[in-house]
C-alpha cells in the first residue's frame, strides 16, 4: 500500500453503508480530494461528485456518454 499513491480509485464507495456511515465515508473522501493527484470515484452520489470533481463522465455499458468540467468543483 503506497502511502501517498498518484491516483485513487474508488468504486461505489457508500453503496453497501449505513446512510450516516455514508455521509462519513463522503467527508474522508472530501478531504482527499483537497490533497490527492488524482482521484476517480464510480458512484451515483451525483450531487456529492458535483460538488468535488474538477470533471465529470457519464458512462453507461462502458461508453462515454457526456464529459465536461463540473460546475460546482470547489477545487
Amino acid at each position: 500500500m503506497s502511502l501517498k499513491p498518484a491516483i485513487i480509485l474508488f468504486d461505489e464507495p457508500t453503496s453497501a453503508l449505513h446512510l450516516e456511515m455514508a455521509g462519513d465515508a463522503l467527508r474522508v473522501i472530501q478531504d482527499m480530494a483537497k490533497e490527492a493527484d488524482v482521484l476517480i470515484i464510480a458512484s451515483h452520489e451525483l450531487s456529492f461528485i458535483n460538488e468535488i470533481a474538477s470533471h465529470v463522465m457519464f458512462i453507461d455499458d462502458g461508453v462515454i456518454l457526456e464529459g465536461g468540467q463540473s460546475a460546482g468543483c470547489f477545487l
